[in-house]
């Protein structure tokens, strides 16, 4: 049943033969269509980031001028949040990150000259903005610049979410489990001399010996002590293997 004009009607599906062209044409139609869904989402998420990088610098600056202290940012959130009460985004928490997220970044803007990374103009602001920014979500952004302590690991956990297509959930499972420490400060440039496979492999190999201190065994221990520990820590213990391992289920039994 169809809703038009708020009208129920009833939609006799048999009136129109579907031929394969017809099954093909709506198929790359839905297809454009999410296309665009995404296209607009990710517009969305860049200008939305360009506004919080400029709100940042400004909240950086009057704070410095006018020498306001804890109360300009209650205030703040209160006449934003009266102003667009249905935009998300001025809470007070939200405030404290956004000038942390712009400190934190536009006090390593050489870090990413010397990195070749891009740097982008934003209105309304005179510091550039880390062009690798306006890739990640804002909830992502949060969470890494609130966990990592310096530039080096924040860029590695910016690119993982990237390459991986991290949920903002697997994301504090790899910071928690310590993904950089074990994997990323292993040095090399198989990314540049070897091709795909073989780097992604050659990287891996050379990682840091598995750390698994976060199961807390005492020095003799069962079988049955490593099981549970294992499936009580499984998520972490599987970004310790790296890519490629799954949990199927305890005591599976898989026929060969």
């Amino acid at each position: 049943m169809a809703d038009k004009n708020n009208i129920p009607q009833f939609v006799n599906s048999d009136s129109f033969m579907a031929d394969k062209n017809y099954v093909k044409w709506l198929s790359d139609l839905k297809k454009r269509f999410r296309m665009s869904q995404l296209k607009a989402a990710v517009t969305v998420n860049t200008e939305m980031l360009k506004f919080y990088w400029s709100l940042g610098e400004d909240i950086c600056e009057k704070q410095k001028q006018y020498k306001w202290g804890a109360n300009f940012m209650k205030r703040l959130s209160l006449d934003l949040r009266a102003e667009f009460p249905q935009a998300e985004g001025f809470s007070v928490v939200n405030l404290y990150y956004i000038k942390r997220w712009f400190v934190f970044y536009s006090s390593h803007t050489n870090f990413f000259y010397q990195a070749g990374k891009k740097l982008q103009e934003v209105e309304n602001s005179i510091t550039p903005m880390p062009d690798i920014l306006l890739c990640v979500p804002w909830r992502h952004q949060t969470v890494i610049v609130s966990k990592c302590e310096n530039i080096g690991t924040a860029l590695f956990y910016l690119k993982k979410v990237l390459s991986d297509n991290m949920s903002r959930t697997e994301l504090v499972h790899a910071i928690e489990a310590k993904l950089y420490e074990h994997t990323g400060k292993a040095l090399n440039n198989f990314d540049v001399t070897l091709p795909q496979p073989q780097n992604a492999l050659a990287t891996e190999i050379i990682k840091d010996p598995y750390k698994l201190d976060f199961f807390s065994l005492p020095s003799k221990f069962s079988e049955m002590d490593l099981e549970n520990k294992l499936a009580t820590n499984i998520t972490r213990f599987l970004l310790e293997l790296g890519k490629g391992f799954a949990y199927v289920g305890r005591q599976m039994e898989l026929d060969t």
